[in-house]
């Protein structure tokens, strides 16, 4: 601690600062689809229910990797995110094979809130490892409709 408030200040502002740096070294290393899985099998298949498994792997490989999965993972913008979440309630549900065309695309409002919780717990845990900086993405907390 410093002996003055203006020291505990200059402390805390320089702790601040560091937390929020980037790792460098891992940095750039990841596409948005190589740390959705990464995170999957880290940080939630373990703790998760088998029903629950099931749907967390649907909303990665059907709909998170196939619409943002390429963009390097430094790079995504709450632009993209938002255009994503539009794209799945307009047009975001799957063409399941030998089954009759589809005749609406619209994805659900509950499965398009369930791809933003996962996406979001995992661009918090991106924040946690340092990958990512919070504040470059202000509208994680934007619910989708």
């Amino acid at each position: 601690m410093g002996k003055t408030q203006t020291e505990v200040k200059e402390k805390l502002k320089s702790a601040i600062s560091e937390s929020q740096k980037l790792d460098v070294s891992k940095v750039g290393s990841y596409t948005v689809a190589s740390w959705v899985r990464t995170w999957y099998e880290v940080y939630a298949e373990p703790r998760i229910r088998p029903n629950t498994k099931a749907y967390y792997t649907n909303y990665i490989e059907n709909h998170i990797i196939p619409g943002i999965g390429d963009v390097p993972l430094d790079k995504l913008t709450t632009i993209q995110i938002q255009r994503f979440y539009n794209n799945l309630q307009k047009s975001g549900r799957v063409q399941r094979k030998n089954f009759p065309e589809l005749k609406d695309k619209s994805l659900s409002p509950r499965v398009v809130r369930g791809v933003h919780t996962l996406l979001h717990n995992c661009l918090e845990q991106a924040v946690a490892e340092r990958l990512i900086l919070s504040q470059s993405r202000p509208g994680l907390q934007a619910a989708a409709a």
